[in-house]
């Protein structure tokens, strides 16, 4: 008996395609809940497929990628700025005084001073400099009868301009011989030809002096290592205590508060060290460490009438940073009336530096010596002149110049500073 073929319902259809359309609303809701899982799953996925290819993705993998990570982070390279360093330059010169027997040369019949021909040879070395320092050993007046060795005319300052020194120290052992009247005098006419005194501030104010040369701030500091038994008497032993003594707690605190300032340059201008005697002592080595450890940059000293050596002190500041100071432990007489050789020269230094103020970093490009001689001439006249400066060595007798030849020898066996260029 043949069994009858059955057919298919339009209600099974029906129902076929309802249960269609649920599990596809099923399937899109669970992609929905996912949602960047999957992505996530697939990164890790291609992750390591790429590991197991040594890094390298099919071309046309790594350009589906690239289109559509949303994700991946710019990458900026600085721009590399240009570092233009400031360039500055010093001149340093030694002690001044003036001597009855070199004054009275320059002596006007109207009893004023000329002094314009005492310095010859030195507008190659001035011109160089963007600052011009020197040490005052001695007070100023315009009273005949009350000049000496260490207090002269005032027009011993006009020959200071002249020489383009623009910051003097007044910190030496003379600088109260004639009272706290004759300091202020002394400053004032110093400031009336725009030199700066520097180390014998008569207010209670800071105890350097700042100025700011091309976009650098520059500091200078002068100490002396004690004062005269004459000024000592003027002035009932400094009673309003106007010298600058080498106290090393105040000479560190002076640097401190220098740097705090906004200093860059810390230039220190010490009254030290033994009369005639080119040795440095070691109590003269002992503060210049003390000094350049605390932040002075450079270091000129006076006072023994003769010039001493040059060094470089390297140390680590507070900063753990490590700093170079030069230091020039004296640099002679500029002006003076004795016959020694070693008292007839004296040493003039141009110093070449650079500094960068994004790093704070001085660097000295150049230290330049110039011999200076006290020249006697036959007729009685004194020059004082620059003895690389070849025009001025031919004004002298030829007994002279063989005088300034051995002087000019023993500057550079005293200094013997392998940095030096003459």
């Amino acid at each position: 008996m043949k069994r009858e073929k059955r057919s298919i319902s339009w209600g099974s259809v029906l129902m076929i395609c309802f249960t269609g359309l649920v599990l596809l609303l099923i399937a899109a809701f669970f992609l929905l809940l996912i949602g960047n899982r999957g992505y996530d799953a697939g990164g890790a996925v291609l992750s390591r497929i790429q590991e197991a290819t040594n890094g390298e993705l099919p071309h046309e993998e790594i350009e589906e990628k690239s289109a559509t990570d949303t994700s991946a982070e710019t990458i900026e390279i600085p721009v590399q700025t240009e570092i233009n360093p400031i360039q500055l330059s010093i001149v340093a010169y030694g002690c001044v005084s003036m001597p009855r027997l070199i004054r009275e040369r320059f002596l006007q019949p109207d009893g004023s001073y000329d002094f314009s021909r005492l310095f010859v040879g030195f507008d190659p070395l001035f011109e160089k400099a963007d600052v011009g320092i020197a040490t005052l050993e001695m007070m100023t007046t315009t009273e005949a009868e009350a000049m000496n060795t260490h207090n002269g005319p005032v027009e011993v300052l006009d020959a200071l301009q002249q020489l383009g020194v623009g910051f003097v120290s007044l910190a030496t052992e003379r600088m109260l011989d004639k009272g706290y009247e004759g300091l202020t005098m002394t400053r004032n006419e110093l400031m009336r030809r725009a030199i700066e005194p520097v180390g014998a501030e008569e207010t209670s104010g800071s105890r350097y002096t700042m100025i700011s040369v091309g976009g650098m701030k520059v500091a200078l500091l002068a100490y002396t290592y004690g004062i005269s038994e004459e000024g000592k008497r003027e002035t009932n032993d400094d009673e309003l205590q106007i010298a600058h003594t080498m106290d090393m707690d105040a000479v560190q605190r002076d640097i401190l508060e220098a740097k705090i300032a906004g200093a860059d340059l810390i230039v220190l201008q010490p009254h030290w060290g033994v009369k005639n005697n080119a040795d440095v002592t070691t109590e003269m080595r002992e503060a210049a460490y003390k000094m350049a450890k605390a932040g002075a940059d450079i270091i000129i000293g006076c006072h023994s009438g003769v010039v001493s050596e040059v060094e470089d002190i390297r140390v680590t500041r507070s900063d753990g940073l490590p700093y170079h100071t030069l230091v020039c432990y004296s640099l002679g007489s500029l002006v003076s009336d004795a016959r020694t050789q070693q008292n007839t020269a004296s040493l003039a230094v141009c110093i070449s530096l650079s500094y960068i103020p994004e790093t704070r970093k001085i660097t000295f490009e150049r230290i330049e010596g110039f011999p200076v001689y006290v020249a006697q001439n036959t007729d009685e006249s004194w020059n004082i002149l620059n003895c690389q400066d070849a025009e001025s060595v031919l004004l002298l007798s030829e007994t002279e110049k063989e005088k300034m030849e051995e002087a000019v020898k023993m500057i550079h066996e005293t200094v013997h500073y392998g940095g030096m260029q003459w």
